[in-house]
């Protein structure tokens, strides 16, 4: 798989969208394939209808800003502040409506601004619900992510977590 999906909020996969990789930084949604592919991923849990990429890099950037700034115990940027919030409130919530015996939920539009709006609000329900924020210790890492055991450390196990208790072996090995 080509994005790093750890199973975070889809705001903080949209942020996780630049990556680390033998100390280059990459950015997997460098062209609309990109953007297109990490949209379709997360089809489940944002509205249908085309996206524009530049309004969804500007978010994404806001995003990360924030991630930074928490979890450097630092104020929020003013920016990032007004980016989410603009994003949040530019597009009507999403509405219950009854149709064929059953309760379903719809976009009164979608796009853009609808798919900007669910992602920002899921980022201000994360933040509302008091979660632990954090970016992975690794240096080589980028990911941010949701902490909901106060002693992780790491995005994932198998990538960064053993990458870390390698680096400290060979360090041990060296000095010995």
């Amino acid at each position: 798989m080509r994005f790093p999906l750890i199973g975070e909020p889809v705001a903080v996969d949209l942020a996780n969208t630049i990556v680390r990789e033998r100390g280059v930084d990459i950015d997997l949604l460098s062209d609309r394939a990109g953007i297109d592919e990490w949209l379709e991923l997360h089809s489940g849990q944002l509205p249908s209808g085309p996206v524009d990429g530049e309004a969804l890099l500007e978010l994404r950037g806001a995003l990360r800003e924030l991630l930074e700034d928490v979890d450097a115990g630092r104020p929020v940027s003013a920016a990032a502040a007004a980016e989410i919030n603009r994003a949040a409130v530019a597009a009507p919530v999403p509405q219950l409506r009854a149709g064929d015996g059953a309760a379903l939920l719809s976009w009164e539009r979608g796009g853009t601004e609808a798919t900007l709006a669910a992602i920002a609000q899921n980022m201000l329900q994360v933040l509302a619900a008091g979660s632990r924020l954090r970016t992975c210790e690794n240096h080589d890492c980028l990911l941010h992510f949701v902490a909901y055991d106060s002693r992780r450390r790491f995005c994932a196990t198998a990538r960064c977590s053993n990458r870390a208790r390698q680096a400290r072996h060979r360090g041990r090995q060296a000095a010995s």
